[in-house]
């Protein structure tokens, strides 16, 4: 989440797509735009590919008037596409996919071959798990590319839904209300556990019998689950006529409601699609297929260069340190020298200098003063040799899964002056931040690479590529 800056929030059904334009601004979700178009065709939950939605999307933009290309972009999976859940593990998460295969058992609705799996350690011994087909993630992603519509997150929904109830009491449901969807989402202290998506043959006003029926049957599920639910809490389309349905069932509900700032009708057919510009990267990012050891190398980059950072400011403390203690000795060294003893022997007979202290030079006897150390120190950084961007040779990366970012980063690059040796993509897209690898012999560029892509990119400095590369540095571009 990022306060004061403009989100476009996409969200994506088989059959609507949704549009907001919001800014948080710590108190209140202000919506500069909304906007929504019916899909041309609809899809069966268990279709392995989505409607290409490029031309509608586009279509959108223009008749809100704005252009997403600028503006940060976060998409919403709906839940009728992913399958969540959370597992309890003591294994060794090295082996983590095929345990989690293993658990979910015949629970996990997709064939193994053609699911993408992510997850995330939500707590000790427990991992929140996300899987979609990767058939329905690419055709989402070709939609998104064919509209040129540059995104920073492919996220599901029930992720994102949960951030609504934060203060409340844990364990909840959440009952989305998007017709004819309605998705349950189990909510705990860690966030989405569990979600499921039901259909309403007709409208919430003739189904007043399925949607209790649903509900009960997911509160009894949650008590299975050793989860008792403390209360309901509704969101979306009809969200009233849902709440006086349940308290007629004797199921406590509340109604769900945001600050928002914003004088569009219809408002609150919005609220799940407005909820996204609460994303952040707790949340996990369906931007790059997961594989589970290559989660685990992207974290061992941070750790290294969390490292690294506190080694770089326990030596800047020492710089300071020793800057200041020279510092004093001047200040002292110089009021020694204008002492009222000091005056008096000045005023005194000198004594005629001898023909050895006459050969001396006169400076070679004058004490250093800091003018002259300055100067020593500036006589000396202009031997040392100049770095020169051209020598450098530059192998870039896309690990953030945004078509053509690599190829932009290159132009940018080399307008740096910096040589590009080549591009391509990481082995994931999984990367937040920039990473920046040199060899051991190019580490004297590190400041100077790192200064000039910092206005482009936030940069980490990651393990030093291997002496035997073709390039002396390698740059993996990242979300951020």
């Amino acid at each position: 989440m990022i306060l004061n800056k403009e989100v476009v929030c996409i969200n994506i059904t088989d059959r609507i797509l949704k549009l907001a334009v919001v800014k948080i601004t710590g108190k209140e979700f202000k919506v500069l735009a909304v906007g929504k178009k019916e899909l041309p065709q609809t899809l069966d939950t268990n279709d392995s590919t989505f409607p290409n939605f490029a031309e509608d999307l586009i279509n959108l933009q223009k008749e809100l008037k704005i252009e997403i290309s600028s503006k940060q972009a976060v998409i919403g999976i709906p839940e009728s596409k992913i399958f969540l859940r959370v597992i309890n593990s003591s294994e060794n998460p090295s082996d983590l996919k095929n345990i989690i295969l293993e658990k979910l058992g015949d629970s996990f609705p997709f064939e193994r071959e053609e699911a993408a799996l992510f997850w995330k350690q939500a707590q000790s011994k427990q991992f929140q798990v996300v899987a979609i087909k990767s058939a329905v993630l690419d055709s989402i992603k070709s939609s998104l590319d064919s509209a040129k519509i540059r995104y920073s997150a492919l996220v599901p929904l029930p992720l994102i839904l949960t951030k609504l109830t934060l203060s409340k009491a844990k364990p909840h449901l959440i009952i989305s209300l998007d017709e004819p969807d309605i998705t349950y989402i189990l909510s705990t202290d860690f966030g989405a556990a569990f979600s499921t998506t039901n259909k309403f043959v007709k409208t919430l006003s003739e189904s007043q019998e399925d949607f209790i029926n649903w509900t009960r049957e997911t509160l009894k599920f949650s008590e299975s689950e050793k989860l008792p639910i403390e209360n309901v809490y509704i969101t979306g389309t009809s969200e009233t006529l849902a709440k006086d349905y349940l308290n007629q069932a004797n199921i406590n509900s509340e109604i769900i409601y945001l600050p928002i700032s914003s004088n569009f009708k219809g408002i609150d057919e919005y609220k799940s699609t407005i909820a996204l510009s609460l994303y952040d990267e707790k949340a996990i990012n369906l931007i790059g297929k997961e594989t589970f050891a290559k989660s685990f190398f992207s974290q061992r980059i941070e750790t290294t260069d969390l490292k690294s950072g506190k080694s770089s400011r326990k030596f800047i403390k020492l710089i300071i340190v020793i800057l200041l203690v020279i510092l004093l000795a001047t200040v002292a060294y110089f009021f020694l020298n204008r002492s009222p003893g000091s005056e008096k022997i000045s005023n005194q007979e000198v004594p005629q200098a001898t023909s050895e202290s006459k050969s001396a030079s006169p400076s070679a006897q004058l004490p250093k003063t800091p003018i002259a150390t300055e100067t020593a120190k500036k006589k000396e950084a202009e031997e040392k040799p100049t770095l020169k961007r051209t020598d450098l040779k530059i192998r870039i990366l896309n690990g953030n899964g945004v078509r053509g970012l690599a190829t932009e980063a290159k132009k940018i690059i080399e307008e740096l002056g910096y040589t590009v040796a080549s591009v391509g993509n990481a082995d994931n897209y999984d990367f937040q931040k920039t990473v920046l690898q040199l060899k051991a012999s190019k580490s004297s560029y590190k400041d100077l690479l790192t200064n000039d892509l910092k206005s482009h990119y936030t940069v980490i400095v990651g393990v030093n590529v291997s002496e035997n590369e073709s390039f002396d540095a390698l740059i993996t571009l990242g979300a951020e």
